[in-house]
């Protein structure tokens, strides 16, 4: 059967929040797996890598000839129970030859920054996502964490918002988090749509009570 795979939440980005333990685990692996920014953090290691891109399918071929012999960490940014390569992982690799770590997820951060309960809050990644599902999103949700991505930015999510006549929402931009330059923008949607762009962000959005 070999090792079990070990699947690592690093954390929303900053080597200072991930967990003693993860940092134990990584530095005890043969081989880390994870997209090149994630890999980057642990260079000094010297560990062999699988980077992961557009070659999923291959990534797992690799884990599964490899884990018979070598202890391989996969990377995952945040928590792997948020939106990660830990849901793809789970349905090709048997659940017993696989270990979850939980990590400091983006959107706990985003709600610490912002000072705010997380707990009734729903957690959508816009990523592929179309124009109509982010307003039907709002709209049925009074609390709500989208994770951004390059097409769907703050900016162009709160002009979407203004354009289906929602304007009532309390937003919360949370712009690299845990990184040297993040910076947390809060305001009504009129004054997020003016926002330049900005990638690698959370935005927060809650019902405005009477």
């Amino acid at each position: 059967m070999g090792e079990k795979v070990k699947v690592i939440g690093i954390g929303p980005g900053s080597i200072d929040y991930l967990l003693p333990l993860n940092r134990k685990i990584i530095e005890e692996s043969d081989l880390l797996v994870g997209g090149e920014r994630v890999l980057a953090l642990f260079n000094e290691l010297k560990k062999d890598e699988l980077i992961i891109k557009n070659n999923l399918k291959e990534i797992v071929r690799e884990i599964i000839i490899k884990k018979k012999r070598e202890k391989i960490a996969v990377l995952v940014t945040g928590d792997p129970g948020v939106y990660s390569f830990a849901s793809y992982l789970k349905g090709r690799i048997p659940e017993e030859d696989l270990e979850i770590l939980p990590g400091i997820s983006s959107v706990q951060l985003a709600c610490a920054r912002a000072k705010i309960p997380w707990h009734d809050l729903k957690i959508i990644s816009l990523h592929g996502r179309r124009p109509d599902f982010l307003i039907e999103m709002i709209k049925s949700n009074p609390k709500i964490a989208f994770l951004t991505d390059g097409e769907f930015h703050p900016s162009r999510i709160a002009s979407y918002c203004l354009e289906n006549k929602i304007d009532k929402k309390k937003t919360i931009v949370c712009y690299n988090l845990s990184y040297p330059d993040e910076m947390i923008i809060e305001g009504d949607l009129k004054k997020i749509s003016e926002l330049d762009k900005l990638d690698n962000c959370v935005v927060i959005m809650e019902d405005v009570k009477e």
